[in-house]
């Protein structure tokens, strides 16, 4: 929490000095679905999008705040008999994970690059939640269950490579990776890996 405070007092004190430099603005979206069983009765659909604000008080070193959000819903539509009297009718799982980070972004040449990779590493904090609908039918009546997880959260890191590709003076396409972690975890690092694409502007 003390870092947290720290990148704060760092971005105000910048935006308000003589120093203040860069400011850059980014986002990005991607959309899954897919089909599977017999008949592609069922499907997963996966959405998720970022935001990325930066503030660059020394020439290639800046504060980075970022959000992103996935949502992820498994629905299964393959009815079967459990017993006799009772049969799976459908099921739906919902999980979405909502994270906010803070941290240090560091360029690895300079804006006027036309391809420029760029290095983020800080702190975040993680939410996860998690619920189900399930149906059933029970000679001839039916049964639904709602079964909802209490929401985890975890002290986390999150470490970013980007890649950005000039377009014009203030707009880049930006590609790259990203990882986020339980706080001192390091080993986890590589379990939840992401790749993503989108665009930012320099204002």
């Amino acid at each position: 929490m003390k870092l947290i405070k720290y990148l704060f007092f760092l971005y105000f004190f910048f935006m308000s000095g003589p120093m203040m430099a860069v400011m850059e603005i980014g986002g990005n979206f991607s959309y899954q679905k897919q089909y599977y069983g017999e008949h592609d009765e069922n499907n997963q659909v996966t959405r998720s999008y970022s935001f990325v604000l930066a503030q660059y008080f020394f020439t290639y070193t800046g504060i980075e705040f970022n959000y992103s959000k996935e949502q992820e819903i498994t629905t299964v539509n393959t009815a079967y008999d459990l017993y006799p009297g009772v049969r799976f009718v459908n099921r739906q799982d919902r999980q979405q994970t909502d994270v906010y980070g803070v941290g240090i972004r560091q360029m690895l040449g300079a804006q006027n690059w036309p391809i420029l990779p760029v290095i983020s590493i800080g702190y975040a904090k993680q939410f996860k939640g998690e619920e189900s609908d399930i149906y059933y039918d029970v000679s001839g009546s039916e049964l639904f269950i709602h079964l909802k997880k209490d929401k985890e959260r975890n002290d986390a890191v999150f470490g970013k490579f980007t890649l950005k590709i000039k377009l014009t003076r203030t707009i880049t396409l930006t590609g790259g990776v990203k990882t986020v972690f339980k706080a001192f975890e390091w080993n986890d690092a590589k379990k939840d890996v992401r790749y993503n694409g989108g665009i930012s502007i320099l204002l």
